[in-house]
């Protein structure tokens, strides 16, 4: 009869703990934890550099950097901004850029920026680099799209979309396209 009850208790524990697990994978996948991780802000103006290229990054030298050599605009903007979507809608309505996109639940996605022309399987993509060419692990990837190297300054690829992409004073942004 004990071996019953220990066998019972056994299995709603292992019953329990997978149902947590499930819950927590479940979360996990959730626009609503990625929102609760994103990159907290700092309040103030911020100056920030945009630098919009119509080009597929490449690594032509095979030094390990992808590189880019055709800048289509470099646009410096000082804002208030948290967020580079709130940034972009100001410049926007400043008539100095022009994007468009979709709203769904994981955020914003840009369909058109500025002067870029997407071909099929092309999507914008962003690359930035830190005042004084500091890493930040929540806000870059080493890992996922090899580094960029523009004008003799390395940029690393963006973890967040446009709408959780938290702006930092110094800031120098490279929007181009990517193909997958």
């Amino acid at each position: 009869m004990r071996n019953k009850q220990r066998l019972g208790f056994y299995a709603k524990t292992s019953i329990l703990i997978a149902t947590l697990l499930l819950v927590v994978v479940s979360m996990a996948s959730c626009n609503w934890l990625e929102s609760f991780f994103k990159p907290k802000p700092n309040a103030g103006v911020k100056d920030i550099v945009l630098y919009i290229a119509d080009a597929i990054p490449s690594d032509d030298d095979g030094d390990g950097y992808t590189s880019l050599s055709v800048n289509v605009a470099t646009i410096g903007h000082s804002t208030e901004a948290l967020y580079l979507y709130s940034a972009l809608v100001e410049l926007q309505d400043l008539e100095r850029i022009t994007f468009g996109g979709t709203s769904s639940s994981y955020g914003f996605y840009l369909d058109t920026f500025g002067g870029l022309t997407l071909g099929t399987g092309e999507f914008v993509y962003f690359y930035i680099r830190l005042q004084n060419d500091k890493f930040d692990k929540q806000l870059m990837d080493k890992d996922f799209t090899a580094p960029l190297s523009y004008n003799g300054k390395i940029f690393y690829a963006a973890n967040y979309g446009v709408e959780y992409f938290a702006l930092a004073d110094g800031m120098e942004i490279i929007v181009t396209k990517i193909k997958y």
